[in-house]
């Protein structure tokens, strides 16, 4: 199963990665002033879980 972690704990900008076979997404969530939140995604591809 796809495993998250919580990889920063600011409030107005958490990261987030997800884990799932082998890709890594790392997700960088940004609260604007707007009042809402903007996703900024990376997605890896690991040799781990092959």
């Amino acid at each position: 199963p796809p495993q998250l972690y919580a990889v920063s704990i600011e409030p107005d900008r958490p990261i987030i990665a997800i884990e799932s076979g082998n890709e890594l997404c790392l997700v960088n969530l940004e609260y604007t002033e707007a009042g809402f939140y903007t996703a900024i995604s990376v997605r890896i591809t690991t040799m781990r879980g092959k």
